[in-house]
């Protein structure tokens, strides 16, 4: 994998990475290290991350954040990344402070059988209501005060933390929110940081391969999970002209399809590639001046799951 995604990068990958941070390990997936694995367990939290996710948010936290830098969470949803992360730092005696954002609440589609299936296996007493903070709260609670939340429309906050660390963004739902994410938190990146997009093989959510499209000399690809998240290093800071190629007024459908034909010759497995083969079937067939990008997939579209 490290010589396929070098050979992708270059001439990026030659340059030494900024700070010394530990692209090695990132790009050969070290947090799926037998004596690694072993050490994590199961990470039993309640989450929608799959277990190699959960990994790569302690190994990242552990050994790739800098000092003086903070660990942005967007997305924490029940809270599962956001102690993935906390488990880094102080696996490694770090400090960093973690900003979690989220609404913290259930939609009522599916609510009870969400609590069911994520919530009351772990414990929790049964709640009205579609609010879940404090899950959260007591998920979080060993953390203490590394940990800071913020409930609520993201789109709403501002970052005003200095330089971020470790992006971690699964929460961009919809293109404004993308559109947000971009603008306000990608310019603190600090350059040789790693940002994790969740929602990057999603195939209702393709502003997010045109965003890390146009950023691909800044913030390029090197590593991936073998379901959902991607990893970038930011090798270059954000500056405004690249925060206004990337919103979404001035994205049109020809440059989406080609962020997805880039991409699909990045990952490797055969479930990423169906995924990306989706998300092409349904960008073909919606205007690109919607208001929302309100796909709808083909109810005759199978996505095989085999690897």
């Amino acid at each position: 994998m490290k010589a396929r995604l070098a050979k992708l990068l270059s001439p990026i990958f030659g340059r030494k990475t900024p700070e010394g941070r530990d692209l090695d390990g990132v790009m050969e997936r070290a947090w799926n290290a037998p004596d690694y694995v072993e050490q994590l367990g199961k990470l039993k939290v309640p989450t929608m991350l799959t277990d190699e996710e959960r990994r790569m948010l302690v190994y990242l936290a552990e050994h790739t954040v800098p000092e003086g830098t903070a660990i942005c969470d967007l997305g924490p949803f029940l809270g599962g990344s956001t102690f993935c992360l906390g488990t880094g730092l102080k696996r490694a005696g770090r400090s960093n402070p973690i900003h979690s954002y989220d609404l913290f609440e259930l939609s009522p589609n599916g609510a009870d059988w969400f609590k069911e299936t994520f919530i009351y296996p772990f414990g929790f007493e049964r709640f009205d209501g579609m609010e879940f903070v404090h899950v959260f709260d007591a998920i979080n609670a060993v953390h203490g005060d590394l940990v800071s939340r913020y409930t609520g429309d993201v789109q709403r906050h501002s970052w005003t933390h200095g330089d971020i660390g470790l992006l971690f963004v699964d929460l961009s739902k919809d293109w404004p929110i993308n559109d947000h994410v971009v603008r306000e938190f990608f310019p603190a990146v600090r350059p040789g940081a790693f940002v994790v997009q969740q929602d990057i093989l999603y195939p209702q959510t393709p502003w997010l391969f045109s965003t890390m499209y146009l950023l691909r000399e800044k913030m390029p690809i090197v590593s991936y999970c073998e379901y959902h998240s991607a990893v970038f290093q930011c090798v270059g800071r954000i500056g405004p002209e690249d925060v206004e190629r990337c919103l979404r007024a001035n994205v049109s459908k020809e440059l989406l399809l080609t962020a997805i034909d880039h991409f699909e010759g990045v990952f490797p497995y055969r479930l990423q590639k169906d995924y990306i083969r989706l998300m092409r079937t349904l960008v073909e067939g919606n205007p690109i001046d919607l208001p929302f990008w309100d796909y709808r997939i083909p109810p005759a579209y199978h996505v095989p799951l085999s690897l």
